[in-house]
């Protein structure tokens, strides 16, 4: 994603190339309540990077790293079967 969009501090989103576009556009990525979302989210993020309490450490290791306990999709098969198995590109 990072070849195709770029995110401001301030929570604005910005394509850098034609699929870019087509997913901000797709999924209004760039409407004022995500993007007021993003910025409290890249706020807090930044307010706990910066703070030396063992809560919020534990805490921004919670939510930035995927969990363990995933679940494995590859084995899931759409019912009905797969109706474009060269893919949706």
């Amino acid at each position: 994603m990072a070849s195709h969009l770029e995110v401001d501090t301030d929570g604005r989103i910005h394509f850098l190339s034609d699929k870019g576009e087509e997913l901000v556009s797709a999924c209004q990525l760039d409407a004022p309540v995500l993007t007021e979302s993003r910025a409290r989210l890249i706020d807090l993020i930044n307010r706990l990077k910066e703070s030396s309490d063992e809560k919020a450490n534990a805490l921004l290791t919670h939510y930035l790293n995927p969990p363990t306990n995933r679940p494995c999709l590859s084995r899931l098969r759409p019912p009905g079967g797969n109706l474009r198995p060269e893919g949706i590109v």
